[in-house]
C-alpha cells in the first residue's frame, strides 16, 4: 500500500508540474487518493479532481495529454473544453516563464524529476486557450461523444453570432445521440434550446452528418510523454515529424509474443517433404 501512496504522490506532483502550477491551492485528500490504475487512468483521476475545485488552468493540459491518446479518451477531450473558459480567464503573462522554473519543494520531496520544459503551443494566449477547448470538443463532438457535444452546443450558443447555426446542429446531434438515450440526461438548458430552435439549420455537416473516429495525436510533448509513461528514442531534426518513444514498465503485466527461431540446415540433412 506504501509503493501504491508514493507512485500516487509522485504522479500528483507530477501533474501539477506538467500543467505549470506554482501554487499550493489544490487540495487532494491523502485518506481518499484517486482508485488508480494505469499512469493515464490515475492522471485523468487527479486532472478532474482539480478541474473539480475550479483549478482548470493546472488540469486543462493534462487533460489535452490524454486526449492525445485517441479511442476510449473522448472524456478527457470534452474535459479540456469544458475547462478552457476558466483557464483562459486565470491566464496570466508570465506563465509560460512558471512553466520553466525549477522543481516545486513537493515534486523534490517525492522525487520526481518531471517538469515543464516545454509548453504547448495554446498556452501563449486566453485566445489560444479558447481556440483549443473549442477543437478538443470537436474532436469528441464529432466522434459522437453526448456530453462533448452539448458542452459544445452551450459554447457556441454562449459566443452567438455565426456560431449559433452550429450550436443548433450539436444540440440536435446531442438529442438523436443514442448514447445519451441510453443513460438519460438533458445538460442543454431550456432557454438555450427555445433560442437555438429558432436559427436556421446550417453548416456544420447538416443532415448529412456521420460521426468519425476519435484519432490520437502526437503530443510533441516531452513532459506529456512522461506523465503517459514514456520516454523520446530520439529528437527527429523534422519537428513537423511524431517523435519516436518508447513505453515505460507502468506495472502491469504485458505478454509479449517470441520470436520463432529458425536454424540454417545442416550438411547433409534432407529438408524435403514427406
Amino acid at each position: 500500500m506504501n509503493g501504491l501512496r508514493f507512485v500516487s504522490y509522485g504522479l500528483f506532483a507530477s501533474v501539477l508540474v506538467l500543467a505549470a502550477c506554482g501554487s499550493a491551492g489544490p487540495k487532494f485528500d491523502k485518506k481518499n487518493p484517486p482508485a488508480g490504475g494505469t499512469r493515464a487512468e490515475l492522471a485523468y483521476q487527479m486532472a478532474t479532481r482539480l478541474a473539480d475545485q475550479g483549478y482548470c488552468a493546472t488540469a486543462m493540459p493534462v487533460f489535452v495529454c490524454l486526449a492525445g491518446q485517441g479511442p476510449g479518451w473522448e472524456v478527457a477531450a470534452q474535459r479540456a473544453g469544458q475547462c478552457a473558459p476558466i483557464a483562459a480567464r486565470l491566464w496570466q503573462e508570465d506563465d509560460l516563464d512558471k512553466a520553466h522554473t525549477a522543481d516545486s519543494e513537493e515534486n523534490k520531496r517525492h522525487k520526481t524529476t518531471l517538469k515543464l520544459q516545454q509548453p504547448f503551443a495554446w498556452q501563449s494566449s486566453p485566445k489560444a486557450i479558447l481556440a483549443e477547448g473549442l477543437r478538443q470538443l470537436r474532436r469528441a463532438a464529432n466522434a459522437n461523444w453526448p456530453e462533448a457535444q452539448a458542452e459544445l452546443a452551450i459554447q457556441l450558443y454562449s459566443a452567438g453570432g455565426k456560431d449559433l447555426a452550429e450550436a443548433r446542429h450539436w444540440m440536435e446531434q446531442y438529442d438523436k445521440n443514442a448514447r445519451r438515450k441510453i443513460y438519460g440526461g438533458n445538460e442543454i438548458p431550456v432557454d438555450i434550446r427555445k433560442t437555438l430552435k429558432t436559427v436556421p439549420r446550417s453548416g456544420a455537416g447538416g443532415s448529412q452528418w456521420f460521426p468519425v473516429e476519435f484519432l490520437a495525436e502526437p503530443s510533441r510533448n516531452h513532459d506529456c510523454d512522461r506523465l503517459l509513461g514514456k520516454r523520446p528514442l530520439k529528437q527527429d531534426s523534422d519537428l513537423a515529424a511524431p517523435r519516436q518513444v518508447q513505453e515505460i514498465d507502468d506495472g502491469l503485466e504485458k505478454t509479449e509474443p517470441k520470436p520463432h527461431k529458425t536454424t540454417a540446415p545442416q550438411n547433409g540433412e534432407n529438408h524435403g517433404g514427406h
